[in-house]
């Protein structure tokens, strides 16, 4: 367990009584980041260690840290942990906050010990903490202040306790017994009920959250609802899942504690660069390709802000020049309204910009109060307000959704209800763009992968969108619907024009069909026959659901049309349905228009028997040779689509090929690199046992030494 103290002015006399009260042999280390002056030299380790039971020592970069130490970060550094060691850095150029930084400290504890991690925030001026005590409580930790009255500077802790994210507020000489009391609770009383979702307690305290707060937890994940739950009973030493449930009744400050709890979430900017170097160069392409000058963006679960206010900063770089022309609309919510006042401000601590790159934050930060702010052009461009995904009506038109790491709360049945509504959406090529954790599922239908590493996709058009029907919220189906039925109602008289794509329809082509570019069926007019419903599990691929006798030809067509995008005709096909012979051919017509890319329709025409000669098809076929004349025509189709997928495998083995003699060629440099290792591992042994020899050597002039001194 490691525990992260951040204080400042007044921080010298509370970490003495602090340590008045520190039990000795505890599995606990202790770093603290004091804020002090960098040129001159501290005298912290000398003051503290007078009287403390615990070892105290200045922190030395890289040293492995354990348990009953105290570290101290030493003038002029910033401290981090990394694993089980300490890192310390030298301030970057130009920095306004204060020196070492409680934030970065606490988040990187944090990121590498999630929930055996405390952060404590003592005496001090400013706001340096509120932020890495967020990251902390969002792994799982546990966060104290030091209570304002009893603090020497009350500013530091009063900016922590107003964040809502401190789970308690002791004076300095209790917190050593409560963290004890904390990190040996989930020992002591493991509550068997808590784990058990279905139970009617944990229903209880969700209805009251639902009854509060309007937000169904239910939809939550029931393991993440669990953990948060008992974060609040460990703080408040309540055992028993009733008991707490009681309490929420008689406390309506639990009920805000708890549903903070659940809701704290972790985000950065420019988090997973890679991703976001990805997305930039699939933004270009979409932007390139659009007819007008208007982008519209939604991040739903936008916390307090650094991923929207990334995603302007990389349209900014697009754009450039040209970023006045164009109207954008970028909207980022969250069902938290104290993450999105604080995203509203555009306000961030130094060690929020840690990784990003140092033109970015002079390009598009400027310093305030010892705080970064955003520039107003980025600012004016971001709309945030509250907003529940999983309740309120979308956002529409949207070119860009992304929604990183917040599915991995939901259940898998509210994400199923969520990507309809993410294709719906989404303008046709639209892109969605989820968390490394996430993943369309079985959507694959209406998304197309872009980039499978960093999660990027494509809405597929699908034809005419109809709205899906969300729980709780049918307002977006139920004005389409009206809209449809205004439509039929205003309908005027036919035109000349009207009428002749109808008999179109109804007369040359009764039957047809829209296929993607993956083979599946997105659109079918007419009660076609030759469309079959297999046994098993739904699936729309037009080879699984085409009558047997045309999936052969139908394969060919579609490939040639998508090798040369020309009309493709097949050849007619005798096909048997129930009691009667079809002979039928299918026209294949890439659909070529700018918002029906990778589209192909597929009409089915019939013919009878005796007039299939004037399509010069089935020329003097008699009784006795019909069936021998047909077989060959087959055999010629089946010879001609063998031929097809031989060259294309022939494509592929020589692409495999190459391939493979590229890891050949990595195989042998890894083998050169194994060898070289195995050198070193030599040399080490060598040097080992060369030391073994000179430890041996000076052992024995040890005890000689000592044998001459009993002599004398």
């Amino acid at each position: 367990m490691v525990i992260g103290i951040g204080a400042s002015a007044g921080g010298l006399e509370a970490l003495q009584s602090f340590l008045k009260n520190v039990e000795i042999n505890t599995n606990f280390a202790y770093i603290v980041a004091q804020h002090l002056s960098p040129t001159y030299k501290s005298l912290m380790v000398d003051l503290l260690a007078k009287d403390s039971p615990i070892k105290i020592k200045e922190a030395v970069s890289n040293e492995l840290i354990e348990s009953n130490i105290m570290y101290i970060c030493p003038p002029n550094k910033n401290i981090l942990v990394e694993g089980n060691h300490i890192v310390l850095m030298d301030p970057k150029q130009l920095t306004y906050g204060p020196k070492p930084s409680i934030n970065i400290l606490f988040e990187s504890i944090a990121a590498s010990k999630e929930n055996k991690s405390i952060g404590i925030i003592l005496s001090g001026t400013g706001s340096d903490g509120s932020r890495g005590i967020r990251a902390i409580k969002a792994e799982g930790g546990f966060t104290i202040a030091q209570q304002p009255q009893s603090s020497k500077y009350d500013g530091m802790p009063n900016s922590a306790i107003n964040t809502g994210n401190v789970d308690l507020i002791l004076d300095v000489e209790v917190m050593a017994k409560e963290i004890a009391e904390i990190v040996n609770y989930p020992d002591k009383n493991k509550p068997a009920s808590i784990m058990n979702e279905e139970t009617q307690v944990y229903k209880n305290i969700l209805a009251k959250l639902h009854r509060n707060k309007n937000i169904d937890f239910t939809l939550y994940k029931s393991s993440t609802v669990n953990r948060r739950i008992q974060r609040r009973m460990a703080a408040l030493k309540i055992t028993n899942l009733s008991t707490y449930s009681e309490h929420i009744t008689n406390n309506s400050e639990e009920i805000e504690a708890l549903f903070n709890d659940i809701l704290i979430g972790v985000t950065s900017f420019f988090r997973d660069k890679d991703a976001f170097l990805e997305l930039h160069h699939q933004l270009e392409k979409l932007i390139k390709r659009k007819d007008n000058k208007h982008i519209r963006i939604w991040t739903p679960g936008c916390s307090t802000g650094e991923e929207a206010y990334t995603i302007a900063m990389v349209l900014s770089e697009i754009l450039d020049k040209d970023f006045e022309d164009y109207k954008i609309q970028l909207f980022a919510t969250d069902i938290d309204e104290i993450s999105t006042s604080f995203a509203r401000m555009g306000r961030y601590p130094e060690s929020a910009l840690i990784d990003i790159d140092k033109s970015f934050v002079k390009k598009y930060f400027t310093v305030k109060n010892d705080e970064y702010e955003i520039i107003k052009p980025i600012r004016d461009m971001c709309i945030f307000s509250k907003h529940d995904i999983t309740n309120d009506p979308a956002f529409m038109r949207l070119d860009l959704i992304v929604c990183r790491n917040l599915l991995i709360y939901f259940t898998a049945e509210l994400q199923q209800r969520l990507f309809p509504m993410f294709h719906y959406s989404l303008n046709e090529k639209g892109i969605l763009f989820l968390g490394k954790s996430e993943s369309i599922g079985s959507f694959n239908n209406q998304f197309k992968i872009i980039d499978k590493k960093w999660k990027l996709y494509e809405a597929v058009y699908m034809g005419q969108k109809v709205a899906p029907l969300m729980p709780k919220s049918f307002k977006a189906s139920t004005t389409y619907k009206r809209y449809e039925l205004e439509r039929e109602s205003n309908k005027s008289i036919p035109t000349v024009s009207e009428m002749m794509v109808d008999h179109i329809q109804r007369h040359i082509m009764p039957m047809c069909i829209v296929v993607n570019d993956v083979s599946d069926m997105i659109f079918i007019k007419g009660r076609n026959p030759y469309l079959v419903h297999p046994e098993g599990e739904m699936t729309q691929n037009v080879f699984k659901n085409i009558h047997s006798d045309l999936s052969v030809e139908l394969r060919a067509g579609l490939h040639d049309c998508k090798k040369d995008p020309n009309i493709v005709k097949t050849q007619f096909t005798k096909v048997a349905l129930a009691e009667q012979n079809k002979f039928v051919r299918m026209v294949i017509v890439p659909l070529d228009n700018s918002l029906t890319n990778d589209l192909f329709l597929v009409c089915f025409q019939e013919e009878e028997k005796e007039n299939l000669k004037s399509y010069d098809i089935i020329d003097n076929i008699n009784n006795n040779s019909e069936e021998v004349e047909r077989l060959n025509l087959e055999l010629a189709r089946t010879r001609e689509h063998l031929q097809t997928v031989i060259e294309e495998l022939e494509t592929s083995n020589e692409e495999m090929q190459s391939l493979n003699e590229e890891l050949q060629s990595s195989n042998e440099e890894l083998q050169s690199s194994n060898e070289e290792l195995e050198t070193t591992n030599e040399e080490l042994q060598s040097t080992n046992e060369e030391l073994q020899t000179a430890y041996t050597e000076m052992r024995a002039m040890y005890e000689e030494r000592d044998t001459d001194a009993q002599r004398m």
